[in-house]
């Protein structure tokens, strides 16, 4: 278990304690004491309400997934997706909790560039059609929402070579 780079752990409901980490997670996590969620005081401020609310979530039986921030020594901040799934007892209670996290920063980043690609240039970065088409179809819909029935809309088509012909007349 030591050589997979997911981490994962199981919490006993009931006695409200740890029952597994795996290596990574001992790794990761090292000064892991009573916290029942491994990386909870690694995860950026802003993220922990959204990682506490999934936990309440499992808690309450309900699998859940949240993507996170944690920050590391050095000020590396990456993306980790921990997803948490109960499990019930005969009773219907949730008895076990069995969590797994992965870091999914390169997945991050690279969804985050392919939206780049798909709403800009690449040479200019300037916005492309299917960003244009987007907002056009924003401010339409603004527009009829705030009972306006006209909408101006103006192009300006600007060629390189009519630029090279003023220069030189």
């Amino acid at each position: 278990l030591s050589n997979i780079p997911q981490m994962f752990w199981s919490v006993d409901v009931p006695a409200m304690r740890l029952l597994y980490l795996s290596p990574t997670t001992r790794h990761l996590c090292p000064d892991i004491q009573d916290c029942l969620i491994p990386g909870l005081d690694r995860t950026v401020a802003e993220d922990r309400e959204l990682v506490q609310s999934a936990w309440e979530r499992s808690l309450a039986g309900e699998p859940t997934t949240v993507e996170c921030r944690m920050q590391f020594p050095g000020g590396q901040s990456r993306w980790f997706r921990r997803q948490f799934f109960p499990y019930t007892n005969a009773q219907g209670k949730v008895a076990r909790v069995d969590g797994f996290m992965e870091d999914i920063t390169d997945v991050r980043h690279t969804l985050e560039r392919l939206e780049l690609l798909g709403t800009s240039d690449p040479l200019t970065g300037l916005a492309n059609r299917t960003l244009f088409y987007d907002r056009l179809t924003q401010a339409i819909a603004a527009a009829r929402r705030n009972g306006k029935e006209q909408l101006v809309l103006m192009l300006l088509d600007l060629k390189p070579e009519d630029r090279v012909l003023d220069l030189f007349c």
